[in-house]
């Protein structure tokens, strides 16, 4: 079982909020994950993370992540339903 709870942003200056429409999502498996990985639903974004880039110490950090459209994680579960908080 999760819950997403979308987040809003606007331009400029930024600002951000959370949307009043999350979705509840349960009854998920390996097999639903290699699926929308297949048809291109959750993909990988590769990232690499620089820290101190003005001096000697650099620093970098890898970070593969796995990402996911809002619109997309019903690919992901059984049963997803969006609901109102309001």
């Amino acid at each position: 079982k999760a819950v997403y709870v979308p987040s809003l942003a606007r331009n400029p200056p930024p600002e951000y909020r959370y949307g009043s429409r999350p979705k509840l999502c349960e009854g998920t498996d390996f097999v639903l994950l290699i699926r929308a990985m297949a048809s291109g639903a959750v993909y990988l974004d590769p990232a690499v993370k620089m820290e101190n880039a003005d001096s000697n110490r650099t620093s970098i950090k890898r970070r593969n992540q796995f990402r996911v459209a809002h619109a997309a994680l019903g690919n992901l579960y059984g049963k997803s339903e969006p609901f109102d908080l309001i």
